[in-house]
């Protein structure tokens, strides 16, 4: 018999005898009460990634290891030239919750994690990735227009090393002016950090802006990304980053 808590990470899908995580959009409104706009579960066997609200697409680019095994989950891995992109997820002047799950294997650039740039720097962005292949810790990017920049990072958190796959969060919310960026694994919280965005202007313009996983514009790939998904609006403003996390299954109890 099994004694002690039995982790939310384990329900859903299995691939391969890994966890897949979430797999619907369905299931993060039933554990938190939001609402994805988008959702991808990045389980398709090869070709674009197909979200489950809409049925929108990301288009797939590079070199792409579908059901890959890493971490202890399955996923995509991007390897260094791969990706899943397209023209969605423009929030203009909104608030916006970007999440995925995802392990790192190597890299290049500055490896995705999930979210939306353009193809230069300077153009607005909300993304999540790594900062460099150089180092182990996550940064949340957040850039609008007229020039406005808030770059969060959690230098202490190493994401590589240990290979345990980790919920990445970042929020940015308009009624309270503040950027937030989580990580944690299923066991514990690695760090949560914050930072202004007063005045901050619109999301929308930049030369070919993406939403994506792996590589797209100046980001690299990197990551085994075994979901991601946005959720927008009055929903997820003044929302409690840590107890979200928690109801996803991970930061522990």
């Amino acid at each position: 018999m099994r004694i002690g808590v039995i982790s939310k990470l384990t329900t859903g899908a299995q691939r391969g005898g890994h966890p897949s995580f979430l797999n619907s959009h369905l299931q993060v409104i039933a554990r938190t009460g939001i609402t994805p706009t988008l959702f991808f579960p990045l389980n398709e066997a090869s070709g674009d990634a197909i979200d489950t609200v809409s049925s929108a697409t990301l288009v797939a680019s590079g070199t792409n290891q579908y059901r890959y095994s890493g971490g202890g989950a399955t996923g995509v891995y991007y390897g260094t030239t791969g990706g899943h992109s397209a023209d969605i997820g423009d929030v203009g002047t909104g608030s916006v919750l970007v999440c995925s799950i995802c392990t790192h294997e190597a890299g290049s650039g500055l490896p995705t994690v999930f979210g939306r740039t353009g193809a230069s720097t300077g153009y607005p962005a909300y993304v999540l990735y790594r900062g460099s292949t150089a180092v182990t810790y996550p940064v949340f990017l957040v850039r609008a227009l007229p020039a406005s920049t808030v770059q969060l990072s959690l230098a202490a958190v190493d994401v590589v090393t240990a290979r345990i796959p980790a919920l990445y969060v970042g929020l940015v919310d308009r009624s309270t002016g503040l950027a937030t960026l989580l990580v944690a694994t299923p066991q514990k919280i690695l760090g949560v950090t914050t930072g202004s965005i007063a005045g901050f202007g619109t999301f929308t313009g930049g030369v070919s802006p993406k939403l994506h996983f792996g590589k797209a514009g100046v980001f690299g790939a990197g990551a085994v990304s075994s979901c991601g998904f946005m959720a927008t609006g009055a929903q997820i403003e003044g929302l409690d980053v840590t107890a979200f996390a928690k109801k996803l299954g991970f930061g522990g109890i």
